[in-house]
């Protein structure tokens, strides 16, 4: 969470696919300075909203983007439960 915060506040980043790099660069740092090997991934899915301009960025490190456009009477059901 650091690196996601320094990504965006001390590098001033707001594009999803900027801010992972970013947080990616940041956290190979951390881990070369470790003594110990860290060999994990890093799942991760980062959305921008632009209310003004109706635009959505989103860039994923292995998570899919699923977009729902209509949702049926049986599916709306079970979302209120």
């Amino acid at each position: 969470m650091h690196a996601l915060n320094r990504a965006v506040k001390e590098f001033g980043l707001t594009q999803p696919g900027e801010v992972l790099d970013k947080v990616t660069e940041l956290l190979v740092e951390a881990f070369d300075k470790a003594d110990e090997e860290i060999k994990d991934g890093m799942d991760i899915a980062l959305c921008a909203l632009d209310i003004s301009a109706k635009n959505l960025l989103y860039s994923g490190a292995n998570n899919p983007l699923y977009r729902i456009t209509k949702i049926d009477k049986k599916h709306k059901k079970m979302l209120k439960q």
